[in-house]
């Protein structure tokens, strides 16, 4: 329960968007449903049919979108932080050469 609520806090946008988008599907499927135009064998139910199917695929296609996204800004800063860490370490090492060349540690090495 905990891993879902870290989730949650974590991904606002992502379950916010999540719930939107179940709920203008349930007011889709209940007007079609209603309204006696869904489900049915006419060309009309069919037309629903092909835009719910298009709804939902978009949906999933959306939050794929938002996680691969969110990968990829993940790697990105991770490899900023890696060349960081490596700059800073050449740069330890440089000082630590003029160290032993010169053997001799000056106040600001």
């Amino acid at each position: 329960m905990k891993k879902i609520q870290t989730y949650i806090k974590e991904n606002t946008t992502f379950v916010i968007i999540l719930f939107i988008c179940i709920c203008l599907l349930a007011i889709f499927v209940s007007i079609a449903t209603s309204s006696g135009a869904w489900p049915g064998t006419d060309a009309s139910s069919q037309i629903l049919s092909a835009l719910a199917g298009a709804v939902v695929a978009a949906i999933i296609t959306l939050f794929l979108l938002m996680g691969q996204t969110a990968s990829e800004e993940k790697k990105d800063r991770n490899t900023k932080i890696f060349e960081e860490k490596l700059r800073i370490y050449q740069e330890f090492l440089r000082k630590l050469c003029d160290v032993v060349k010169d053997q001799k540690i000056a106040p600001e090495e």
